[in-house]
């Protein structure tokens, strides 16, 4: 057995002379951890071979106090001050020991303070919800409580011990107390009041140390040290596990049976309250208590890797050992056990990791492609030191900074803080006004019952129930998984109709506590900088409930008013960021078609969502009829937010938000539309303009340069005077002008000038000013090969064809080929390598014999499909501009494709076209049609020497009889080749000049697929006694498997 040694002492004031003492105490009883309390301020402690993590006393006037935790340098600490109350001694450290993390807290509770140790409780329960986010195997608590009670072997019964004796009994939590004597010794006699609290169930052992002098006034009147020390077996120390929740294998019937007997005894008391905190804090504890009760736990590994099997286990030791032994005597014999070891571990690793993916894949539905994705990644034998979001050194004024805590800091002022926004020359008049309109009384007042005011129903519950996204695998911050909401109950829907009604009555959001975490933005060369990265803030998924409830109340407002303009493309029903890039596109190319001069103006908005105007964003919302109590709620919402920032295992203090939207929320999207509606109003008079989001295309065009120079620096102006009036700032270095025809002097945004580019990125595409897309095709196209190189191996190594094909469509084309329908109108893009490498099909057979047998669709054929299901839902816009077909390629595109699935060239263009002929049924069932005609029209016109030469084979594969796409790649490009003739059959390598004699070395006739199949006599005991009228795929691929040869 092993063990972690832990200790922990009052040390009464540290003097430089029991800091000395201290130190070499600790360094010769090797001490893993030491927690210290009433060090007083003695900020400038330091201890040799100790992290020293330190925390002064702010609620003791006579300057007793302050704790302290030291962790030796073995090990590494990371502390959590979000955790840390000012008014409370204690400290909270997250240590790696051994393999495990522990959430390690040092406290002191003062004599005469029940109220102290009452709130230092309602702390410990708190931290106890954060281990789990903290992955943390548990909570451990050391120091002096102050406390006495028989329980614990003291002799005495006092306030505090019985105070604490009531929460053991109620909790989970334990005390340990196992050392003989009394921890605190005075002349009188003594207490046992230096304890160890927590909810660990481990073997263990303590002492106390009363033969050391560290100064700490005993035996006269002073403490002695206890020792703890945690037993862990071997295999344990240095497994890195901890535990978690399994969601995937709950019981969510037992589940729904809790929460539904927990809230029908929690409804009868909770019937006369009104109070939303009230009625929230008793929902998230009956979830939270039902979680304990029917969800079960799981140990997980850190960097685990997830195919690992108890095989790989063995072969690895076997490796190991036969490697060791080589290298002790490099002979003959030791040489060939080791080469066999590396054989058979490398095979069953290949296996291991195919099983496993094959596994993912058929789990994962067609949406969950970039999940896929990861899987494989995490398939790949490429270890990091850190996790991908780790964020390393940021440089802030020119100074590098390491210290995480002083990041937190940076990100805080830059995000939350408006720091960017600081120098800006923003309308103050424009301000006050606002403010005093949005101060005034009456503001938020209602004189009607509009919609979205009245009491909220049932049915809104459950429909933003069955939006939640369930394939989210951490917690919220109050430990609460969106499955335990799916699978609540009808009981605890009643509760949760109580409760979100009480805050829509008292405008009161309580859920305002939020944890930001900071994602790397892709694409970017220099994660130096603070601004390459995105906030994004982990919120309750109960209060994100309501969220969606009020954001489906204001969207069916704004869009039944017909507010928001329609050049939003962003979060809105009918629209998308096809929708914009079809528009765009399109627009472009009427414009340079039309023979003016043309050019794009494309503004970035810096931190466009974190710099929101809140009291202009109320003043925006009262104006467009928006009022009453969601209004109130609204400001709610936005303006007690308080959040605590994550980043490398550290957390923040929790601070305030008083500016911006939050990225991640549910509202913000259409929050952020509403703030920005206004910002193009000019533009229809000078040109076309298009938003998603914040992202702002405005195409100008002009009979003469001059003039498109006046109409830009006129859009310039504009959006300078709205910003300026806003409150919102435009990164000019990154606003960008391109121009597509003529010339033009560059314009000036607040007084700087914007980026005059010959192409520039607007949706993760790449639009240059000859809009021929080249740039775009060239990331594409890399892009492409690069993710299908890290597949090829898998597939080489017996993955089977439907995995592979799963990750080709939905993990790599989904993101590489992102709004190719548009843009690739030259169909330069292929896909045909990754098909042949999919198939293993050998010597190059025909790609559209491939695209069928892999079921994958040719390009033109599934860029056809894409746009006609972008034509189902486009917007009214859109058709507009088909309509009028004035376009360039890309319009004529679209409409080709519609003129062919209408079946007429003279079609009446308007919205209901695609309300009445676009369903999804109807396009899947063209498509189909369309490429059958296709592959038939192709088998006839170029007849195959392999199976496929009939016909009615080919007809037969197409439409019903598909190939087993779950068979090894090898087994299916035997299939391939045998059916299109391109195999390593005699005849066919005859054909290719590849060998002198076709004939079979049955000699009985030329060695085709045919005579392989059904004639050749070495073969005749696989063969059935009668051929069946349809061939068997399944039954194929046996024979192709026991006849050894493979074609």
């Amino acid at each position: 057995m092993g063990k972690i040694d832990l200790c922990q002492v009052n040390v009464c004031g540290l003097s430089e002379r029991s800091r000395i003492c201290l130190e070499n105490y600790l360094y010769e009883n090797k001490a893993d951890i030491a927690c210290l309390s009433e060090v007083k301020n003695e900020t400038t402690l330091e201890i040799k071979n100790f992290h020293h993590f330190f925390k002064a006393s702010d609620c003791n006037p006579a300057q007793k106090g302050g704790v302290s935790i030291l962790v030796s340098k073995i090990y590494s600490g990371d502390r959590q001050t979000f955790l840390e109350k000012p008014s409370i001694d204690a400290i909270f450290v997250v240590v790696n020991l051994k393999g495990k993390r522990y959430l390690l807290c040092s406290v002191y509770i003062p004599p005469q303070s029940p109220g102290q140790l009452k709130q230092f409780l309602q702390l410990v329960v708190s931290a106890k919800l954060e281990t789990t986010n903290l992955k943390c195997e548990c909570l451990l608590i050391m120091g002096d409580f102050n406390a006495r009670h028989p329980n614990w072997g003291d002799t005495k019964e006092n306030s505090h011990g019985k105070i604490l004796n009531e929460f053991i009994g109620d909790t989970e939590f334990d005390l340990w107390s196992k050392y003989d004597g009394n921890s605190f010794q005075c002349s009188g006699g003594g207490s046992r009041i230096d304890l160890v609290m927590t909810n660990l169930n481990a073997t263990y052992e303590q002492k106390l140390d009363n033969e050391t002098e560290l100064f700490t006034g005993a035996p006269l009147r002073g403490h002695v040290p206890v020792w703890t020390s945690l037993l862990v077996s071997e295999t344990q120390q240095n497994s890195g596990t901890w535990s978690v929740f399994d969601w995937e294998n709950t019981d969510w019937f037992y589940f729904e049976d809790t929460v539904n007997y927990l809230t029908f005894q929690a409804l009868p008391n909770l019937a006369n309250t009104d109070d939303p905190f009230l009625l929230w804090n008793r929902a998230k504890d009956i979830l939270l208590k039902a979680k304990s009760t029917a969800v079960p736990t799981k140990l997980i590994t850190q960097h685990s890797k997830p195919y690992w099997n108890s095989e790989l286990s063995c072969l690895s030791k076997t490796l190991r050992e036969a490697r060791k032994n080589f290298k002790f005597r490099s002979n003959f014999t030791n040489g060939e056990v080791l080469r066999e070891a590396k054989e058979k571990f490398t095979s069953a690793l290949d296996n291991a990791k195919n099983a496993y993916l094959e596994k993912q894949a058929a789990e994962l539905n067609n949406s969950e492609g970039q999940e896929m994705w990861k899987k494989l990644k995490s398939c790949l034998n490429k270890s990091q030191t850190n996790g991908p979001n780790h964020i390393g050194t940021i440089v802030c004024g020119g100074e590098k900074v390491v210290d995480d805590f002083k990041k937190t800091s940076i990100f805080r002022d830059e995000i939350f803080r408006g720091k960017h926004l600081a120098n800006c020359n923003f309308d103050n008049s424009w301000k006050d006004y606002v403010e005093k309109t949005v101060n005034s009384s009456g503001f938020y007042e209602s004189n009607s019952t509009e919609v979205y005011n009245q009491k909220i129903l049932t049915e809104e519950i459950v429909m933003a129930m069955k939006k939640l996204n369930l394939s989210k695998k951490s917690v919220d911050v109050d430990g609460i998984h969106p499955m335990m909401l799916r699978h609540s109950g009808n009981q605890f829907q009643v509760l949760l109709l109580k409760l979100y009604n009480a805050v829509m009555q008292s405008q009161a959001w309580p859920w305002s506590e939020g944890k930001v975490i900071l994602l790397k933005k892709p694409g970017k060369s220099n994660y130096s900088d603070p601004g390459s990265y995105r906030p994004i803030t982990i919120t309750s998924y109960v209060g994100k409930l309501m969220e969606s409830i009020l954001k489906n109340r204001l969207t069916s407002f704004l869009e039944s008013e017909e507010i928001l303009s329609p050049s939003q493309h962003g979060f809105r029903k009918n629209f998308s960021t096809a929708s914009y890039m079809f528009e765009l596109t399109t627009e472009l190319e009427k414009s340079v078609k039309s023979k003016k001069s043309t050019a794009g103006v494309f503004v970035d908005l810096q931190k466009a969502f974190d710099s929101v105007w809140i009291v202009g964003l109320m003043f925006k919302l009262r104006n467009i009829g928006i009022s009453g109590p969601f209004l109130k709620l609204i400001s709610s919402y936005l303006l007690s937010r308080t959040v605590k920032i994550h980043l490398n295992g550290i957390t923040s203090e929790y601070f305030d938000c008083q500016i911006g939207v939050p990225q991640g929320g549910v509202l913000s999207p259409t929050l952020f539309a509403v703030y920005i509606n206004d910002m193009l109003d000019f533009s229809s008079q000078i040109g076309k303009s298009l938003q998603y989001a914040d992202d702002t295309s405005i195409v100008l065009n002009a009979d003469n340069d001059v003039s498109l120079s006046e109409k830009c620096q006129s859009c310039c102006d504009s959006i300078s005077n709205w910003l300026e009036k806003w409150r919102l700032k435009a990164n000019c270095s990154k606003t960008d002008l391109i121009v597509f025809k003529g010339s033009c002097i560059v314009p000036n945004i607040s007084g700087e000038k914007i980026n005059k580019s010959s192409q520039t990125k607007v949706l993760g595409i790449v639009i240059d000013e000859r809009l021929t897309f080249d740039q775009q095709l060239r990331n594409c196209q890399n892009s492409l090969v690069q993710k299908w190189n890290m597949v090829k191996p898998f597939i080489y190594r017996g993955l089977n064809v439907e995995t592979g094909r799963f990750i080709l469509l939905h993990a790599i084309m989904s993101s590489t080929h992102y709004l190719s329908f548009i843009w690739d109108f030259k169909h330069r893009l292929s896909v045909y390598q990754m098909v042949k490498d999919l198939s293993r099909a050998p010597l190059n057979p025909p790609a559209e014999h491939l695209y069928v047998m892999t079921d994958v669709k040719p390009l033109e054929i599934r860029y056809s499909q894409l746009r006609l299901s972008l034509l189902r839902t486009l917007p009214e816009s859109g058709w507009e501009i088909l309509s009028q077909k004035t376009g360039g390629v890309i319009s004529n595109k679209f409409l080709t494709d519609c003129q062919s699935y209408v079946g007429s060239r003279n079609i009446d263009f308007n919205v209901d076209i695609c309300l009445s002929k676009f369903t999804k049924t109807q396009i899947k069932k063209y498509i189909f049609d369309k490429w059958g005609k296709h592959y038939l029209n192709f088998c006839r016109a170029n007849p195959s020497s392999g199976l496929l030469s009939d016909i009615k084979l080919c007809q037969s594969i197409y439409s019903g009889n598909k190939l087993p796409l779950n068979v090894k790649s090898r087994v299916f490009g035997s299939l391939c080749g045998l059916l299109t003739g391109h195999c390593r059959l005699q005849y066919h390598l005859y054909v290719l000049d590849l060998t002198f004699t076709p004939t079979c070395i049955c000699l009985t006739g030329d060695e085709t697929s045919q005579h392989y199949l059904f004639d050749c006599p070495l073969y005749s005991d696989l063969r059935p006694d009668n051929q069946p009228a349809v061939l068997n795929w399944y039954d194929v691929a046996n024979y192709i498997t026991k006849s050894g040869r493979t074609p």
